[in-house]
C-alpha cells in the first residue's frame, strides 16, 4: 500500500465525476477520461513503470465503496 498516490485535487475531480456509489460498485468507469487520466499519468504509473518493458496502461477500472 502506498499513500498519497491520487492527490486531493484528483480525489475531488474524480468524486465529482463519477458521483455516488449505488449499490455494490460500479464497472466499466474507464470510460471517463479523468479516470483513464488517473490510471495512465498519475503517480500510480510512475510507481509500476520503472518494473514493466513498456509503457503502463490502465485496462479496466472498477468503482466502489
Amino acid at each position: 500500500m502506498v499513500s498519497g498516490v491520487i492527490g486531493p485535487s484528483e480525489q475531488q475531480e474524480l468524486l465529482s465525476t463519477l458521483g455516488p456509489v449505488c449499490g455494490a460498485g460500479r464497472r466499466g468507469v474507464l470510460r471517463f477520461p479523468a479516470v483513464g487520466r488517473t490510471g495512465s499519468l498519475g503517480a500510480a504509473a510512475g510507481l509500476v513503470r520503472p518494473h514493466l518493458p513498456s509503457e503502463p496502461f490502465p485496462v479496466r477500472a472498477i468503482y466502489f465503496d
